[in-house]
């Protein structure tokens, strides 16, 4: 069982149980701090109340340095033998300043030489929409005091969930918020078999998030806006699934990549339901582009 501890200034706020949650949504952790110095609480007894502990961290809570200006989240083990009760802190992190729930969405299209084209998604690995289908994408980045824009985060995204790698041409162009065409280089494929191709990430739009995005036990989302980017990668040979698995690897949030033929196969459920609003607002951009 755990229990949460949150404090400021050196003084504990309050605890509570952590109510399905395995450790602290990371969007409330500024920086997370070592915990293997602080001892475990050994009590005898089941009955051992929330004060008791409340007294216990305080001792130790007072004196850490540095505190977090925002406060600080404390992570508390409680463990159960048939004599005893145990505490031990397994997690210190110090609270965030509020950012902004901003996300991006990547929705690429590969077309080949017969004009087969094909649409690239993943399975998602962790909640929301954990075992489901949905788009590639993920949190836009804060560097410092420099917020990434939507193109921008969807570089590091595409090669850290499906292996795609994209080079944008135009740096000034790259971190213009929502410029609607940025031309990119897109490499596909090892040595003599790569792929490079040049085409351009299309603005698709910005969107509201879906309830799927809410944080259990938290009156917040996870996510609030997101950015949407597509583009229509065409290349000179015949495509088949064999050499797109070969192509890209799934990694990150991607529990696997799915490829659909788009005109044999239908698009699966999406587990966040705005991706679906997404994926259809891209491939209206797309067919025109065709």
């Amino acid at each position: 069982m755990k229990l949460i501890a949150l404090g400021r200034r050196g003084m504990i706020e309050s605890i509570n149980f952590a109510k399905n949650v395995n450790i602290i949504p990371t969007q409330l952790i500024e920086i997370e701090y070592p915990t293997s110095s602080f001892p475990c609480l050994e009590v005898m007894g089941r009955d051992y109340g929330f004060e008791n502990i409340r007294e216990y961290i305080q001792s130790y809570y007072k004196d850490w340095k540095p505190c977090g200006s925002f406060g600080d989240v404390i992570q508390i083990e409680r463990i159960f033998t048939e004599t005893k009760t145990i505490f031990v802190i397994d997690f210190i992190g110090r609270k965030a300043f509020h950012k902004p729930g901003l996300a991006a969405d990547l929705i690429p299209f590969i077309k080949d030489k017969e004009g087969k084209l094909f649409f690239i998604g993943i399975i998602r690995k962790y909640m929301p929409g954990k075992g489901k289908f949905a788009l590639l994408g993920g949190f836009t980045g804060i560097d410092g005091y420099h917020l990434e824009t939507a193109a921008e985060s969807l570089l590091h995204e595409g090669i850290e969930e499906a292996g795609l790698f994209i080079k944008a041409l135009d740096q000034d162009i790259l971190k213009k918020p929502f410029a609607s065409k940025i031309p990119v280089q897109v490499s596909l494929g090892k040595s003599k078999d790569k792929q490079v191709i040049n085409t351009q990430m299309i603005l698709v739009g910005t969107f509201p998030t879906s309830f799927e995005e809410q944080m259990p036990d938290l009156n917040l989302k996870r996510v609030y806006q997101t950015t949407g980017y597509t583009m229509l990668i065409q290349v000179d040979i015949l495509l088949d699934l064999e050499i797109l698995k070969n192509w890209l690897t799934p990694g990150d949030d991607a529990d696997k990549l799915v490829f659909i033929e788009l005109n044999k196969e239908k698009i699966p459920e999406f587990g966040i339901s705005h991706h679906q609003t997404v994926f259809d607002h891209a491939f209206a951009i797309i067919k025109k582009e065709m």
